[in-house]
């Protein structure tokens, strides 16, 4: 779908191309309203098939609905990072009140019930990182776990063990622990830096 792919070439050009935070925060407010319309574009698709998705409806309903609809996955995952990314270069308050971290949570929640293996545990990595990073503002993100952050990333990991990002999400959240998972996140951190990355991710 043409509106997930330009969802996903504007995270990268916000990220990886030298922009200062102006620039960033213009892309991704344009990566994460073309995510929305990539959804609205699932959602027409599905009521024409007879599965209309009520506004409110959960993860999992719009994950079954969405089954067999191959840009499901691809949508839902780079909508979720562009939400993410775009609540990083904003302030916490506006990015709390634009409901950023509602969004990540429940597009990444069905990004796993319709592939948990897509991008290497793309769902389980987005989802632990929102519960890594995200405030706790009560009213707004009460829901915030750091433990379902860890747990979430950890699921990243087993999914696919060779994944360096997986792997130092998992060391950055096991660092704001106790004195135990301090020592994992070093140990995880010195096997990457020893380890060789793969072919198929070489830039």
């Amino acid at each position: 779908m043409k509106t997930e792919k330009l969802a996903r070439a504007l995270f990268f050009e916000a990220k990886f191309t030298g922009r200062d935070r102006n620039a960033q925060r213009a892309l991704l407010e344009r990566a994460r309203d073309a995510g929305e319309e990539a959804i609205a574009i699932l959602r027409r698709r599905a009521a024409a098939s007879g599965q209309p998705l009520a506004r409110d409806a959960k993860p999992r309903k719009i994950a079954a609905a969405l089954s067999g609809d191959r840009d499901a996955a691809p949508t839902f995952f780079w909508s979720a990072v562009a939400w993410g990314e775009w609540g990083l270069v904003v302030s916490r308050v506006k990015a709390a009140k634009a409901g950023a971290a509602p969004r990540v949570r429940d597009y990444s929640t069905t990004v796993i019930a319709l592939d948990p293996a897509y991008e290497e545990g793309g769902g389980y990595r987005v989802l632990g990182r929102l519960h890594h990073r995200a405030p706790r503002i009560p009213g707004l993100t009460g829901w915030v776990s750091r433990a379902e952050g860890i747990r979430n990333l950890r699921l990243a990991v087993k999914t696919a063990p060779h994944n360096f990002v997986n792997r130092h999400f998992l060391a950055e959240a096991l660092a704001d622990g106790n004195s135990a998972a301090k020592s994992e996140a070093i140990r995880i951190e010195r096997e990457l830096v020893s380890d060789a990355p793969s072919p198929t991710h070489l830039v």
